[in-house]
């Protein structure tokens, strides 16, 4: 279990961390957030991420199973709805780029 409320972390370096099992970030500031081979994070967990870290560009979750999968599903959502919403007064927050590779 790893808790990190840090609120001017900007990049955090988790990769190889296979043995993690949770995960709770309360990190307004977190821009870049990297979790390579992350197997063992659940599902549930990417919502969590998403909502402690608000700011989030970047997350890296390579060879990530099933958190990568749930992380990149949440970050198109988010693109989407903030491409029908930006502009129009509509919320552009939890935009996040997400790689995936297994």
């Amino acid at each position: 279990m790893l808790a990190l409320a840090l609120d001017h972390l900007t990049t955090l370096h988790l990769d190889g961390c296979s043995a993690l099992r949770q995960l709770e970030l309360r990190c307004p500031a977190l821009l870049s957030l990297h979790l390579q081979a992350a197997r063992l994070l659940p599902q549930r967990t990417a919502s969590r991420l998403l909502a402690g870290c608000p700011s989030l560009e970047v997350i890296d979750v390579q060879h990530s199973r099933e958190f990568g999968e749930a992380v990149v599903a949440l970050g198109l959502a988010a693109r989407a709805r903030s491409a029908g919403g930006a502009g129009a007064g509509g919320d552009a927050g939890g935009v996040v780029a997400v790689e995936e590779g297994g």
